[in-house]
């Protein structure tokens, strides 16, 4: 028998004994769409917002600028005051307090001893550990200014920032005092007890915490209003450092990163920087723009924040747990750094008006002189008796032009004395009976 004869592919026949029906072509204009494209979209979408952000943020950063630019300050109250403290070696006095008969003082020679080249955080721009800073003591009795003998203090770096101070002993002249400090290793929160009269500061405790990324200033609750236990806010002024791209950005756009963290320290036992403990801290206050200076009112119920990019001076309300509920914010229309508080509840504020003069001065103080400005909030008691910030009033009671003090940074007064100090210069001032120049009201 012969083999059977196999259907030839071009046999019509063929299709009717296959059961595979042939695919068909999609039609024209009905294509899937494709998730990938999608994303691209969105991430363009996201560009362009990205920049138009950006955009809008350099506008109202360089609004101010030009603002800056062309006001034409007076110069006023300098004639006032005298410069001391450079004889016994005081510079950069960056934060000063008042608790008479005397004021403390935060010193530290940031133009030998900090390289702000250094690609580090600011935390950690110390390269030379022979180097040291200080806390000094005026006095207000014979107008004298002492170096503070630092006891039980081992680590080899002591470089001060902001600094809070509470009475111990009014009788016995005794404080307690609570120091920000860079270390190369990490920043910390040194607490000292401190003898006026001997002229000593005694470390109790050296605290760190992972919410230190780059800390500023500090203020302690009273035990008497925290269940005796020691507690702090801080403020953390930076959250990438600032000589990295993220950190330039962060500034100059004035990007919401930082915030204030409220902490906790055992009392139970006494340590030194060389057994640093760890506090127990949480954010209360997020998305600040470059927190700074921050205090208490006189009955501890409010907190102030300084936020330096913002121009302003955020309040809030204390809760039972040292949580904070936004109550306001201050526009004081320029960037100040450390707030302090008198005994009336009005603040004091050491600022820095001209933005550029301040950045060149703080690449070499020798060179570029900044202007000095201090700002007094009043009447803010009673507008908080209210529940707002509304009715405060803000005057200018002095603005050097930086010859005799440049770049201040914090102010604080008693019965028509006002004490100065600033970032870099040499020396801190004493004004008498600073009257203040045009006061406006916030509405």
């Amino acid at each position: 028998m012969g083999k059977t004869k196999k259907p030839s592919p071009n046999n019509s026949n063929n299709n009717k004994n296959n059961n595979t029906k042939p695919k068909q072509q999609p039609k024209a204009g009905k294509k899937k769409p494709s998730a990938s494209k999608g994303r691209g979209v969105c991430f363009y979408l996201a560009i362009v917002l990205a920049v138009v952000l950006v955009f809008l943020a350099v506008v109202v950063q360089r609004s101010h600028l030009v603002s800056e630019l062309t006001k034409t300050p007076i110069q006023h109250g300098i004639e006032q005051c005298s410069l001391e403290g450079v004889a016994e070696g005081v510079i950069g006095a960056e934060d000063v307090q008042i608790i008479h008969p005397y004021a403390f003082i935060s010193s530290d020679n940031r133009t030998q001893y900090w390289d702000a080249n250094s690609g580090l955080s600011v935390t950690q721009m110390v390269p030379n550990a022979a180097a040291s800073g200080a806390l000094f003591l005026y006095s207000f009795k014979d107008n004298s200014v002492t170096k503070l003998k630092l006891v039980g203090h081992n680590h080899q770096d002591f470089h001060p920032h902001g600094i809070y101070v509470a009475q111990q002993d009014a009788q016995a002249e005794t404080y307690e005092i609570y120091v920000i400090n860079h270390r190369r290793d990490r920043d910390v929160v040194d607490i000292f007890s401190v003898d006026a009269r001997a002229q000593t500061a005694t470390l109790l405790h050296s605290v760190s915490n992972e919410l230190f990324p780059s800390i500023n200033d500090i203020v302690a609750v009273p035990r008497k209003n925290n269940g005796g236990k020691i507690g702090f806010y801080v403020s953390n002024w930076y959250r990438y450092a600032p000589s990295s791209l993220l950190g330039t950005l962060e500034t100059l756009l004035a990007l919401p990163f930082t915030t204030l963290v409220y902490c906790e320290v055992s009392s139970t036992e006494q340590s030194n920087t060389v057994a640093t403990k760890n506090a127990t801290c949480k954010v209360v206050a997020e998305r600040q723009q470059m927190a700074n200076g921050v205090s208490l009112s006189p009955d501890s119920k409010y907190v102030y924040l300084a936020n330096v990019m913002a121009l302003n001076v955020k309040v809030f309300e204390r809760t039972s747990d040292n949580s904070l509920k936004y109550i306001g914010a201050i526009d004081v229309g320029t960037r100040c750094d450390n707030i302090n508080v008198d005994a009336s509840g009005d603040i004091y504020l050491g600022c820095h008006p001209r933005a550029l003069a301040w950045l060149k001065h703080t690449q070499d103080p020798t060179k570029h002189i900044a202007p000095s400005q201090v700002l007094r909030v009043s009447n803010l008691a009673a507008s908080l008796a209210k529940g707002h910030v509304n009715d405060v009033k803000i005057s200018e009671t002095l603005f050097d032009n930086g010859v005799l003090l440049g770049g201040s940074s914090a102010a604080d007064h008693y019965e028509g004395t006002t004490l100065v100090g600033a970032v870099f210069t040499p020396g801190f001032l004493v004004c008498k009976n600073l009257q203040g120049g045009a006061t406006r009201h916030i509405c």
